[in-house]
């Protein structure tokens, strides 16, 4: 139940500092920029994106969950609760790995005018 709190607080955290609308502004720039590609190489270019990017920005986002819990004195109070430093830890990882899935998850259906001919789902006949 710790855990499940923990990580329910990251989220919010993260959603009060804006993390998800910049989220959702990198995204968007990407889905734009796919549209632009030939419809050959978008798959891997895609793939490319989404392995890397979500490792890129989840360090980024660390760094500034970080430096936004210390300006606020939060990890003073985590010593003084029953979470241990794995459950802090593991929370904080589930909170940006839920996130970067989402994000992983709109970039891979994101429709584009130029493949409404062709199906990204392998077909079933």
């Amino acid at each position: 139940m710790r855990l499940i709190n923990a990580f329910l607080h990251d989220m919010r955290f993260q959603a009060r500092h804006g993390f998800f609308v910049a989220y959702l502004i990198v995204c968007i720039m990407y889905i734009l920029f796919l549209r632009f590609l030939p419809i050959e190489i978008r798959p891997v270019v895609l793939a490319v994106i989404i392995f890397s990017d979500t490792s890129v920005l989840g360090a980024f986002f660390i760094g500034g969950i970080i430096l936004l819990e210390k300006e606020q004195r939060i990890h003073g109070g985590i010593f003084t609760t029953p979470l241990t430093p794995v459950e802090y830890i593991i929370s904080k990882a589930a909170a940006l790995t839920v996130t970067a899935v989402i994000m992983s998850c709109l970039l891979y259906t994101s429709p584009s005018p130029r493949d409404r001919t062709r199906s990204r789902m392998p077909s079933s006949a």
